[in-house]
């Protein structure tokens, strides 16, 4: 991978993040279902998505340090 796919993965994670916390948040108390799915759960994973990118974006950008290093 190159240099810049870290910190790429890594904000695009943090924005998926954000807007699905913002929609959480946001989301009426009356359980919005769209297409039979509970949007709530979908908002979750969507936090977990994000998370997940942040975490592989972090590792890439520690592995490109190493092989830079040594």
């Amino acid at each position: 991978m190159s240099p810049v796919t870290g910190p790429i993965l890594r904000r695009v994670g943090l924005c998926i993040e954000m807007v699905c916390l913002l929609a959480y948040v946001t989301l009426p108390d009356d359980r919005a279902i769209f297409a039979g799915i509970d949007m709530s759960r979908v908002l979750i994973g969507g936090v977990a998505v994000g998370f997940a990118l942040w975490i592989v974006g972090t590792a890439t950008i520690w592995s490109s340090a190493r092989r830079s290093r040594g």
